[in-house]
């Protein structure tokens, strides 16, 4: 395994989490629309959400590991690896948020990770 791949992991996982977290902090922010978003109150909201914060902060840090992963690698592979953050997120969004893994997710997410495999076994 190289430096490419573990740099697209760890991107995929902070990736994967901040998901979570925007998720977390949008019933503090409340309804999203367009006709709002552009509203001083709405992102007065935005930024005063911790998890809305920390969302920003770990998709920050998410493309700074990608950027990394990118000038060390393919960039066919370590996009490859990035949509690992699809698993990150469904089994975070399982454990915290009490979405349903159902056969399909589970297989879909199989199914990208079956894609991963095939795209570094040439490599």
């Amino acid at each position: 395994m190289n430096i490419a791949v573990l740099l697209a992991a760890f991107s995929a996982v902070m990736f994967g989490v901040s998901n979570i977290c925007y998720k977390m902090g949008m019933p503090a922010v409340g309804e999203f629309t367009l006709r709002r978003v552009a509203t001083i109150d709405f992102i007065a909201q935005l930024v005063s959400s911790r998890w809305i914060i920390a969302g920003v902060v770990l998709t920050i840090i998410s493309g700074a590991f990608y950027i990394a992963a990118i000038s060390q690698g393919e960039v066919v592979g370590v996009v490859a690896v990035l949509s690992l953050s699809y698993l990150v997120t469904a089994l975070l969004a399982y454990l915290f948020l009490d979405e349903s893994l159902t056969t399909f997710k589970v297989g879909g997410i199989g199914l990208i990770v079956l894609g991963i495999i095939l795209v570094h076994a040439g490599t």
